[in-house]
């Protein structure tokens, strides 16, 4: 399996399109991506994606198909349940809103996306909330 990253906020990003064909290269590309921009997609060559909010502590993770139907489903943790409020990932130059209850911190985002890289689907370390 493998997917192909596209930075949300950065058209002319020279790394979209990129291939990567592991984990380990997804990390290692997320770790970097972190610290330039707020929104990524990975899209699978299974027909799936994966649109992350990147923040440094927090992070969201929605998972859907790449044909843009429902559902939508969130990454969320129940130790995570009782936080309030949202969180702002910049998508282009829209803020976009995310509930707090379905962010995850930054290390569990990155075995998310690492899993997705390889499988194509959903990870079972969190809970997928339909929204």
């Amino acid at each position: 399996m493998s997917a192909k990253f596209y930075d949300q906020n950065n058209n002319k990003n020279p790394r979209n399109g990129t291939i990567l064909a592991d984990g380990k290269a997804a990390k290692a590309l997320l770790r970097t991506a972190v610290a330039e921009t707020s929104f990524v997609e990975l899209a699978s060559s299974s027909e799936t994606k994966l649109l992350i909010g990147l923040g440094p502590e927090i992070c969201s993770a929605q998972f859907s198909s790449l044909n843009g139907e429902p559902p939508y489903l969130f990454a969320k943790l129940q130790s995570e349940s009782k936080r309030e409020g949202v969180a702002e990932f910049v998508i282009g130059v829209e803020p976009t809103e995310i509930l707090r209850r379905l962010c995850i911190p930054y290390s569990v985002l990155l075995e998310v996306a690492a899993y997705f890289v390889e499988t194509g689907e959903r990870s079972s370390i969190v809970e997928w909330e339909e929204v």
